[in-house]
């Protein structure tokens, strides 16, 4: 389950897990363009669509040219239309799917 973190606190340890990540990635010489999370901020997708939007958010906050993976359905084609952020929809074999996503 999510931690209880505050939008704010929540944008904030999205930013510095980002900051790391590209940090780490091109000290190697490898360049990040796309960003997938996992755990409970990918089950967020599923259920709790604020959670979810703050992920979005902040993904193109922090670099607007970057795709956010995640799974595919309404709520992400919703982000893309609405935020701008670039999106890398995702589906899994043998997963069932319902409206939602």
């Amino acid at each position: 389950p999510m931690p209880d973190l505050t939008p704010d606190s929540l944008k904030a340890w999205l930013l510095v897990q980002l900051g790391g990540f590209r940090a780490l990635a091109q000290s190697q010489g490898v360049p990040v363009d796309q960003v997938r999370p996992h755990g409970a901020l990918y089950s967020a997708f599923y259920d709790n669509p604020d959670v979810a939007r703050i992920v979005a958010e902040t993904v193109y906050q922090f670099d607007n040219w970057m795709t956010l993976v995640g799974p595919a359905g309404p709520l992400m084609e919703q982000f893309e239309q609405e935020l701008g952020v670039r999106i890398g929809p995702e589906m899994h074999l043998g997963k069932r799917y319902d409206q939602n996503c």
